[in-house]
């Protein structure tokens, strides 16, 4: 089962988004999942197929209203609902392997201006977050922090991680200046997965993601190594798509840092070897 061309996805009170286009998989051809990163609980992110796919134990990172939404009306269970707040991390192992995922919640705001400061305080918009992911292993050993200077918490006793590849996910974000702070915390970034398309709400004309030119600035402040756009062709919200964030970026001479992936391609990193990359469509 799928979302197809024309369904609609509810995102808040009266507003509706129509899919345009089909996802390059469908749910019976995703490989073994092991946990789900979630920016926020909105349908375009987290629609009822899916949830209905889902084992009710299913480990899902996300925020504190996301988690609380997700068993109280979803039926998930609330020990593997992990809820995280700005800045807070929580570290992912595998059984039977050395493989140590961090994932620290970082800065975000659907929406801005006057319709922000109604949504404070009527929350018409649900919380979200973006996240920065450590890919990395664990030694067994004497505890320690991470080698980049000024970073890092205590690893904890008993282990200590190699971090090799560092991968930002904005979530639904607007730019702000907020975010530069994922900068000062985290210098280096291998890659960024950014919601884009100005996804904009009709009649009010309010923007909820990040359009063309909020791109460019979010590269500018964060200088990732490589940049991916996501999120911004899919529903007929879109405002911003593909082909302006080809102009913008063009414009501020960086497609050099930008890797444009056909829907159904792949984008491949070796954990193990730091920033190798590999990139192939099907």
């Amino acid at each position: 089962m799928r979302l197809y061309v024309g369904n609609h996805v509810h995102l808040g009170t009266g507003v509706t988004a129509a899919r345009l286009v089909g996802p390059a998989i469908g749910m019976e051809d995703v490989p073994s999942v092991d946990f789900v990163l979630l920016s926020h609980l909105h349908e375009d992110h987290f629609d009822r197929i899916v949830s209905s796919h889902l084992h009710p134990g299913m480990p899902i990172i996300s925020t504190p209203h996301a988690a609380q939404h997700l068993h109280s009306d979803g039926g998930f269970r609330a020990d593997t609902l992990y809820a995280l707040r700005t800045w807070e991390s929580l570290e992912v192992t595998k059984e039977g392997t050395d493989a140590r995922i961090i994932i620290t919640a970082t800065p975000g705001k659907h929406v801005a201006g006057w319709f922000g400061a109604i949504n404070d305080w009527a929350t018409a918009l649900p919380p979200v977050m973006g996240a920065v992911v450590e890919f990395g292993r664990v030694w067994d050993g004497v505890g320690a922090g991470e080698g980049e200077e000024g970073e890092g918490e205590g690893e904890g006793e008993g282990s200590r991680s190699d971090r090799n590849f560092r991968m930002y996910v904005s979530g639904d974000t607007l730019f702000y200046n907020g975010l530069k702070e994922i900068h000062t915390r985290f210098p280096t970034l291998d890659l960024a997965l950014l919601h884009l398309g100005g996804m904009t709400l009709p009649v009010i004309n309010v923007m909820l993601t990040m359009d063309a030119e909020q791109g460019v600035q979010m590269i500018h402040a964060l200088r990732p190594e490589t940049t991916i756009p996501i999120h911004i062709d899919d529903y007929d919200l879109f405002k911003s798509g593909a082909t302006e964030f080809r102009r913008a970026v063009d414009k501020a001479e960086m497609r050099d840092r930008v890797m444009f992936l056909e829907r159904g391609g792949v984008y491949e990193f070796d954990v193990s070897r730091g920033i190798r990359k590999v990139s192939e469509e099907m």
